[in-house]
């Protein structure tokens, strides 16, 4: 790093990189004539999976950019939201939950037991309460 100063003006600094260039393997589809998409490394991918299972996307974010280096951290935000959700999504798709499990889904899987299985008998729906009869013949 070189300081430069001239009589009225504040010294600024000058910095000139020394070492090799990081030639990147661009993705083939690119749209566009904007910067060329880099794919994140999948080690990365691995490791922001695991974290987002229990930390805010922002957390996972900002850890992620200050441990790694430039080449290798995500690209911004949006790769590790997007992460979450199809990681999200494959969970559900793995347990056969495609729902998101809200009560609203609970009371309609409960509705649609009544003619899908005949043990089921009777269904009635109260303000608070969904009670269900189970025949045990």
């Amino acid at each position: 790093m070189t300081w430069v100063s001239h009589n009225d003006f504040q010294p600024v600094a000058l910095v000139e990189y020394v070492g090799m260039r990081n030639h990147e393997q661009v993705q083939g589809n690119r749209k566009g004539s904007g910067p060329a998409y880099v794919r994140t490394l999948l080690t990365t991918m691995h490791s922001v999976a695991e974290q987002v299972k229990t930390k805010l996307v922002k957390a996972v974010y900002d850890g992620v950019i200050t441990s790694l280096d430039i080449d290798d951290a995500p690209r911004d935000e949006r790769v590790v939201r997007n992460k979450k959700y199809n990681g999200s999504k494959e969970e559900r798709k793995i347990t056969r939950k495609t729902y998101r499990a809200n009560f609203a889904d609970e009371i309609q899987t409960l509705c649609s037991m009544v003619t899908i299985w005949s043990r089921v008998s009777l269904l009635t729906a109260g303000e608070y309460l969904m009670c269900y009869a189970v025949n045990d013949n």
